[in-house]
């Protein structure tokens, strides 16, 4: 796809095309896993499966694809027994919503035939719709394609499977745009710097909305999110975080240069293009100024945080201090020993009080206290006449 048609596109806020391929590790790795995966997306089999031919097959002929599939590649078949890689995987294509089923399967037929079966893919796939036989299904109409991950002519080697990566996954994406436009339906295949978005800033406001109110803290989100929008993982800039800064920031350069270009030329079309472009600029500075906001108060969260996990150890290790002072007893040893201990002296007062006012007589312990005590007073009363006496000489 060319240049001015992204641009076109991107100023129209055309919908951007959608391929997303399920990672390798949520993939079948043996031969009942595959099943569950022909079997999500075909509804039950209540929908037809279609292969890279153009054939459609229901269950009974899934099967013999699937041995067929086994003769390539060893499936492994035992329960609990898995393959060391993927034996399929998972590819999900989407349009917008409104958009022409009848469309929608002549690109992914075109496409498939372009990408998977061109280089010795087999593939099994189908197109989910909203309809009255399926009101479960969402608006936007997509496909689910599950693919051999071993080539047909392909042997048990690296080279023969399915690996794509991130600018394949671009290519693909392009491919499907530019064909999914000759069929009638109107998308586009930026990435998201140009589009002046990141993966993960609606998991960031999302944790930051959790942080700020206390009734939202238990949320349904999964492990996987919030492990990605931890305050800590977030308040750092890392060098990937940067480079796509500053890959924004020439975007948003390059928009408003060739849109101020644009405004210059005396075709009404490229002004309107000029027009459209500057307001996507527009659009991407608003936008970086509330991420950056957005940003510095996940710094505040993140120090907030750091806070209490400071208190929390400072608590732990006093609470470790008094289990080591008071091994055999429990945590509130301390202030039972304090308040004992207050108790005693309140009740030696009373009971000096009382013998002084002749209400009470002291025991024989504290008789003996007593006179040891006058022993030492007297004791130390002579050391210290010795002391002056030895001076004076």
């Amino acid at each position: 796809m060319s240049p001015e048609r992204k641009a076109d596109g991107l100023a129209e806020g055309m919908a951007e095309s959608f391929f997303k391929l399920i990672g390798a590790r949520k993939s079948p790795h043996n031969l009942q896993q595959l099943k569950d995966s022909l079997k999500y997306i075909s509804r039950d089999y209540d929908l037809k499966l279609e292969d890279e031919r153009g054939n459609l097959y229901g269950k009974a002929e899934v099967q013999k694809i699937l041995e067929h599939w086994q003769g390539i590649r060893d499936i492994p078949t035992k329960e609990g027994e898995k393959s060391s890689y993927a034996v399929s995987r998972h590819a999900i294509i989407s349009v917008p919503a409104g958009s022409d089923v009848d469309a929608l399967r002549d690109s992914v037929r075109e496409l498939a035939a372009e990408v998977f079966t061109s280089k010795g893919f087999e593939l099994f796939w189908t197109v989910h719709e909203h309809n009255d036989d399926h009101p479960n299904e969402p608006d936007h109409p997509h496909a689910h394609l599950i693919i051999n991950a071993m080539s047909r002519a392909g042997k048990p080697c690296k080279s023969s499977r399915l690996n794509l990566r991130k600018a394949d996954l671009q290519h693909i994406r392009e491919r499907f745009a530019f064909i999914a436009r000759e069929h009638g339906i109107e998308l586009n295949a930026t990435s998201r710097t140009v589009r002046g978005q990141h993966g993960a800033e609606h998991l960031k406001e999302k944790m930051f909305k959790q942080n700020d109110r206390p009734d939202m803290q238990n949320s349904q989100t999964t492990e996987r999110e919030q492990e990605k929008t931890r305050p800590n993982d977030h308040s750092k800039s890392t060098k990937r975080r940067q480079r796509a800064y500053l890959a924004r920031d020439e975007v948003i350069a390059n928009c408003r240069e060739w849109g101020e270009t644009l405004l210059k030329s005396t075709d009404p079309a490229d002004k309107k293009r000029g027009a459209q472009l500057l307001a996507h600029a527009d659009r991407m500075e608003r936008q970086r100024e509330a991420e950056l906001k957005l940003d510095r108060d996940l710094q505040k969260v993140s120090e907030q945080e750091k806070g209490k996990e400071q208190n929390e150890r400072t608590t732990k290790a006093t609470s470790s201090r008094s289990a080591l002072k008071y091994p055999q007893q429990d945590q509130n040893t301390k202030h039972n020993d304090n308040a004992r201990t207050r108790e005693a002296i309140r009740k030696r007062k009373a009971h000096e009080r009382d013998i002084r006012e002749g209400r009470a007589t002291y025991t024989e312990g504290e008789l003996k206290k007593q006179r040891y005590a006058q022993y030492i007073r007297e004791k130390r009363e002579r050391a210290r006449r010795q002391q002056d006496q030895e001076l004076q000489r």
